[in-house]
């Protein structure tokens, strides 16, 4: 019957007993639609999805949505423009294990162990025309330039496929890697046969250092990790120092930079015939767990441009 405008069982019938309770039949019925439609929406929601351009079973979540968080397993992260970013190993909202990162025209730009969304573990890192350009080690999406201090030029060869820049003077090269951000120094080893190269140490490009779970920028943070320095001042410029300034002032489109002639014979392949000996830098430099680092620290005294990872001897 009609009561009020709403409808209400009239008797026994109307209704079904459910765990001792009397529940209306009409609201049983809603009820078991409401959980039918949740259900399916749900097994929408949370069920495989195939993505014919990789292959393979997985739910591709968008970036920012908020069952990624929930979601562990291998899966897929549709970026904000609207194509698949990375396919992989997923926990705690980002990328964490094995997985790959995809470029927006859908080439592979890492593939490797991920921790925290980063790059951290054992990878390779491809060009966007997908040449691989390094494979080694990574530490907070930086690579572990350590493992190639001290390695022969043919090593380093093994891990870097990138676009390369010589410089040589006399009997020394310096070779700057674009690719990983990074350069060698590297001298002759003349008691050997086979006249191989041995990197004196690798030049780091960046203006971030990780340590730990942190990344280190300035001096003061500096120490506060490494604990005081082996030395901190001025410094006269060597050959590879000042081609190493060269490339990072005209990097960042300084005005004023370390004077350097040089020719070039064959296409990056630079012959240096003169550069400025007397150049001055201003460094610290650190000692920890077997290396010496040294760090070339900007004009504010504070913050560095780059800095050197030597096999302590």
């Amino acid at each position: 019957m009609r009561q009020n405008g709403k409808l209400t069982p009239r008797g026994k019938e109307d209704y079904i007993s459910l765990f001792g309770w009397l529940i209306g039949k009409r609201f049983a019925y809603v009820l078991a639609v409401g959980l039918i439609i949740f259900g399916t929406v749900g097994l929408i929601l949370l069920s495989p999805i195939r993505l014919t351009d990789r292959g393979s079973r997985y739910r591709v979540f968008n970036y920012d949505s908020w069952l990624l968080k929930f979601y562990k397993g291998k899966a897929g992260i549709r970026a904000a423009s609207g194509y698949t970013a990375y396919i992989g190993e997923i926990a705690g909202g980002t990328a964490n294990g094995e997985g790959t990162l995809y470029y927006e025209n859908g080439t592979a730009a890492y593939e490797g162990d991920f921790s925290d969304g980063m790059y951290h573990g054992s990878g390779k890192l491809y060009d966007t025309g997908a040449g691989l350009v390094y494979e080694g080690n990574f530490i907070r999406n930086q690579v572990l330039y350590e493992e190639l201090a001290g390695k022969k030029t043919s090593e380093v060869a093994e891990k870097y496929h990138g676009e390369q820049q010589l410089y040589n003077w006399e009997q020394a090269v310096c070779v700057y890697m674009p690719g990983i951000n990074a350069a060698y120094y590297a001298l002759t080893l003349e008691e050997t046969l086979e006249e191989e190269w041995a990197t004196q140490g690798i030049y780091v490009l960046r203006q971030d250092f990780p340590a730990g779970d942190e990344v280190l920028h300035t001096r003061t943070e500096l120490e506060s990790y490494f604990g005081q320095p082996e030395y901190s001042g001025t410094t006269v410029a060597e050959f590879q120092d000042t081609v190493v300034a060269w490339i990072w002032k005209n990097i960042q489109k300084e005005s004023s930079y370390p004077k350097l002639t040089m020719e070039e014979p064959l296409k990056n392949v630079y012959h240096v015939t003169e550069y400025e000996q007397k150049y001055e830098l201003l460094i610290s430099t650190f000692v920890k767990d077997g290396y010496l680092y040294t760090f070339f620290i900007d004009e504010d005294g504070e913050h560095f441009g780059f800095y050197l990872i030597e096999e302590e001897t």
